[in-house]
């Protein structure tokens, strides 16, 4: 019987492939489809969020609009994506079930992640660019330099994490 790091290390080869396997058929072998990976959960909040921008103006009732469809449209289009990417995968895959290694959680699995990392690598950029032009708000704790003096001061069980060297401004 094989141990656990035997498992292991055959099961992470096993993602391994099929990860390489599910890019290459899904974005082919030209770097344009991996650009397209990260643009194409871009374009549907941009777009949304510019035409609101245009119709009701940079807020609506205190809330930028830009930050409330980009935080709301990419988790969503996310999911959708996830959930139907993964519906499909026994029908795609069959063929390589023949191998003993390989199980139909593992498809499962490479293809929430490949959804995964594209699409919060197209919320960090779409976020970046946000806050750049000075659309996305930024609230002032995430701008200071040291964000654990906010835990420290609201979690009173998290000051030994702070080292005291970051010191707010008084409320």
């Amino acid at each position: 019987m094989a141990s656990f790091a035997q498992g292991w290390s055959i099961q992470i080869r096993v993602i391994k492939a099929l990860l390489i396997r599910e890019l290459s058929t899904r974005f082919g072998r030209e770097n344009i489809g991996f650009l397209w990976m990260i643009v194409e959960p871009l374009l549907f909040p941009a777009l949304v969020g510019l035409m609101w921008r245009i119709l009701k103006g940079p807020e609506e009732h205190g809330i930028s609009v830009v930050a409330y469809v980009i935080t709301g449209y990419v988790p969503l289009t996310f999911f959708r994506h996830a959930i139907s990417r993964c519906a499909g995968v026994f029908t795609a895959n069959s063929s390589l079930m023949y191998h003993k290694q390989i199980k139909l959680l593992d498809f499962i699995f490479v293809r929430f992640f490949i959804e995964v990392i594209g699409s919060m690598t197209s919320f960090s950029i779409i976020v970046l660019i946000c806050i750049y032009f000075d659309i996305f708000p930024v609230p002032y704790i995430a701008s200071s330099p040291c964000p654990c003096a906010w835990f420290s001061r609201h979690f009173p069980k998290c000051r030994k994490l702070s080292s005291g060297s970051c010191r707010l401004p008084p409320m």
